[in-house]
């Protein structure tokens, strides 16, 4: 099975219109992007909160999961 996930995602990453969909998405993107949310896994919601808002204006057009991490902070919680 690990096997077919190997080759699927090989596939994947060698697809053209694959290649095509990920442009945007530039290293130093994802990187600032990765580490906002591993700030944001660890409750450092300030400093992930801060990289998110630059990841959000990154790209051409605002990118949905830094949007959707920033909203999500935004609303008050009561975890227990």
């Amino acid at each position: 099975m690990r096997c077919l996930s190997l080759q699927f995602v090989w596939a994947l990453v060698q697809d053209p219109h694959f290649q095509e969909m990920r442009t945007p998405y530039t290293d130093p993107f994802l990187q600032k992007f990765n580490m906002g949310y591993q700030n944001y896994a660890q409750g450092e919601w300030q400093v992930a909160r801060n990289l998110l808002m630059k990841t959000h204006t990154m790209l051409r057009d605002k990118d949905g999961p830094s949007e959707a991490l920033l909203r999500f902070m935004e609303k008050p919680h009561q975890f227990k």
